[in-house]
């Protein structure tokens, strides 16, 4: 069931995964944090201290917010992404490394840390779902993350649309039913 965010009101041990795109508008880049949804979700991530829930974050979104914040620091620099690995090895990639290192530093100072265990099995469920064009790999993972664990999405991804997640909270009107 997809809910509206601002009337969600958060109890004492709710265990709630914040999407990616939630991160980047709550602790990302000053680009995200200026956005729309961002005083929506900073007002739920308030809420949801004052009111003691569970905050989990995965290997799956630490991956894609460090990617995209890198992303997002090299375009304004006017590096292409294709040529990070390159970048990642001169002396000018420790600064963005290290604002990036820090946006993670503060998240995981708070945010417990979760996983699904990962197998074959379950990378070619995943394949499959995606083959089928359910959700994009990640999704489908954070998905089973959230299902395995009994967690709540936060998300402003439109994409969890009809995802099997039992409760998924956002500020996105496209995405509430």
């Amino acid at each position: 069931m997809i809910r509206n965010i601002t009337t969600h009101p958060f109890s004492k041990g709710e265990r709630i995964l914040f999407d990616t795109n939630v991160w980047l508008y709550t602790y990302g880049p000053i680009s995200y944090t200026r956005q729309n949804w961002a005083g929506e979700y900073s007002k739920a991530l308030a809420k949801i201290s004052k009111n003691r829930c569970e905050i989990f974050i995965c290997q799956t979104i630490i991956s894609e917010f460090i990617n995209r914040c890198i992303s997002d620091e090299l375009y304004l620099k006017g590096i292409p992404f294709e040529v990070k690995k390159t970048f990642q090895r001169l002396p000018d990639f420790k600064p963005i490394a290290k604002k990036v290192g820090v946006y993670m530093e503060d998240i995981l100072s708070f945010a417990e840390c979760c996983d699904s265990s990962f197998n074959k099995p379950k990378a070619n469920v995943y394949l499959k779902g995606f083959q089928e064009c359910k959700l994009d790999y990640n999704d489908l993972v954070i998905e089973d993350i959230c299902i395995a664990n009994d967690l709540i999405l936060v998300t402003n991804d439109s994409d969890f649309k009809d995802s099997r997640i039992p409760v998924v909270l956002t500020a996105n009107p496209s995405l509430v039913t």
